[in-house]
């Protein structure tokens, strides 16, 4: 069979798997405080990674006071995307063409800070009035309101199993679980008899049973969330001599993969503390890092890193990447202003390496939204854009981003909402060609073992030899080197949403020498057999594999003089 028929019949092939396979939902919806009830912030959705495209964006001016607008993170579910405004209004608009699908009143006025949340198909709005509405999250039709507090409600609905849970702010400081037809179901005093502010709960423990939340006394609280009652309590300012770690106005973030929460506070400190499986605090696993300002950001934890932000509203401020198990300082970064956002993050291009991108806002007047690029390794911050409104849009930013197949979305208190894309980030594939291979260098012949570290991939066509023709459609080859020379290798990857590639110049070294490779740090030591191939292919006068270079005698003499010393090249 001919080449350029095999070609087709593979090219076919793919076309049928495509049209075949079922299509798998990218988008992830974003349906409370820093996404999800662990309040990880984190999403495989994609997000624009280089500077925002005007065509692919849209602004809407929803409403302000001047000093008060949009001051929470916009929920995303499906195709509508929602906030809360100063007046007490709520809006839902089409999240690919900012257009108005409906608004509905609910109560308070001034900085409505307190973030949505939605669940099955309610959307449930605190308030600085001490309520909490919830709406038809199709139609903005109120299903019911309660009066949850004498004081406000500014801190993030959590909602978990149709319930709802918020702490209150200068009314009777508790916490309160409502179920969704706005019955309550337990409310529990403050530990410390301090109010919440921000304070959101996360949902800890590997059964979810419990729920922990920090207060305006420094304590952090976990009960069983399902009767409130007390499991543990925590001063965190008495766990180190003469320290008054302040406020705690960010929310809780649970990692479950080392279970432990993290959380900011005002004292300019970040703090890890370990979870017991009953939901006790674990005091033996507890650590701080002094981060500079005062801060209100919940931290995101990834791949090993810590990311938050610190400073307040009209200050400065500085955004740190953080080692998540001893909180030590991996690099940071001095935005516009301070950052009292709480970061997301996006991994969708996480084919293995860690890569991924943090997007925060400043609170300042001429506030910014900031995308950084991080990565396993990495020791320097990496800004890969930032965006500015023009001056008649833009005012202080409270609350960061949320994320959406493709777009960003965050509101400020000039009252406008924004969402931010790029057409690459619009661009659904989320195919990622990636692999490592056993070994990449030695004498004939040389067996490497290939590995796909792919994603989304279900096919794959290696080109191991550089000669631009197919040599394996396995997932992990096995291939004999029997000629010297430097090879490049190239895997396409492909899958339900798209195909991808990925080449290595120069990655496969077989049979190395000094000549052969400009390219090298001289990391090498000659060996024997290596001295003997060149005197061979000097006394020949013939070229080295993969080059047209014949040894000259000062050459050898140098390889001789390098091989006696046992010194690179």
């Amino acid at each position: 069979m001919k080449k350029d028929q095999r070609t087709f019949l593979f090219l076919s092939s793919i076309l049928i798997i495509l049209i075949f396979l079922p299509m798998v939902a990218s988008a992830a919806d974003w349906t409370q405080f820093q996404v999800d009830t662990q309040k990880t912030g984190i999403t495989s959705d994609k997000a624009p990674i280089t500077a925002p495209e005007v065509p692919q964006c849209w602004d809407t001016y929803v409403t302000s006071s001047g000093m008060a607008g949009i001051d929470v993170v916009p929920l995303v579910v499906g195709d509508l995307l929602y906030v809360s405004t100063f007046d007490g209004s709520v809006w839902a608009y089409d999240k690919n063409t900012g257009l108005l699908q409906w608004t509905s009143s609910s109560s308070g006025g001034g900085f409505l800070t307190g973030n949505l949340a939605y669940g099955n198909g309610k959307l449930f709005v605190p308030t600085n009035a001490g309520k909490v509405h919830a709406f038809d999250a199709m139609t903005g039709v109120q299903l019911w309101d309660v009066t949850v507090s004498s004081g406000e409600l500014n801190s993030p609905i959590t909602f978990i199993d149709n319930r709802i849970y918020i702490g209150d702010y200068g009314g009777e400081n508790k916490y309160y679980c409502y179920d969704d037809t706005g019955a309550e179901c337990w409310n529990r005093s403050s530990s410390s008899g301090k109010q919440y502010k921000w304070a959101g709960a996360a949902v800890v423990g590997s059964s979810g049973d419990y729920l922990v939340f920090g207060d305006d006394g420094s304590y952090i609280t976990s009960v069983n969330r399902n009767d409130g009652i007390t499991v543990d309590e925590l001063n965190v300012s008495s766990l180190w001599p003469d320290f008054d770690a302040r406020q705690i106005a960010s929310s809780i973030c649970y990692n479950e993969q080392d279970n432990r929460i993290y959380f900011s506070s005002k004292a300019g400190y970040c703090y890890a503390v370990g979870m017991n499986q009953d939901g006790t605090f674990n005091v033996s696993d507890i650590v701080r890092q002094d981060i500079g300002l005062a801060s209100t950001s919940t931290p995101v934890v990834y791949n090993g890193r810590l990311y938050v932000g610190s400073g307040l509203y009209g200050s400065n401020g500085k955004f740190y990447c953080l080692n998540e198990s001893d909180l030590s300082p991996i690099w940071s970064y001095t935005p516009n202003g301070g950052v009292q956002a709480s970061p997301a993050v996006s991994t969708a291009y996480d084919n293995g390496d860690g890569e991924i991108y943090i997007y925060f806002t400043t609170n300042t007047e001429y506030s910014k939204i900031y995308c950084l690029k991080d990565s396993s390794g990495n020791t320097q911050p990496d800004v890969r854009w930032e965006y500015q409104p023009p001056s008649e849009k833009n005012g202080y930013t409270l609350q960061g981003v949320s994320i959406s197949d493709g777009r960003i979305f965050y509101g400020n208190d000039y009252g406008y909402l924004f969402s931010l894309a790029t057409s690459e980030s619009l661009n659904t594939q989320y195919v990622f060609a990636d692999f490592t291979a056993n070994t990449t260098s030695g004498d004939v012949p040389l067996t490497v073992e290939f590995t796909d570290l792919s994603t989304g991939a279900i096919m794959w066509r290696w080109d191991v030899d550089g000669d631009g023709n197919t040599d394996y459609t396995v997932r992990d080859p096995v291939h004999t080197y029997d000629i010297e020379g430097l090879y490049n290798v190239t895997l396409t990857a492909i899958g339900s949403q798209g195909v991808d590639t990925r080449t290595e110049v120069g990655y496969i070294n077989v049979d190395w020498n000094p000549w052969n490779n400009p390219d090298s740090d001289g990391g090498s030591l000659i060996t024997s057999g290596e001295l003997q191939f060149a005197v061979f292919k000097w006394k020949k006068q013939t070229p080295l594999a993969g080059t047209d270079h014949i040894i000259s005698s000062s050459e050898l003499q140098l390889l001789v003089f390098k091989w006696k010393k046992q010194t690179p090249m």
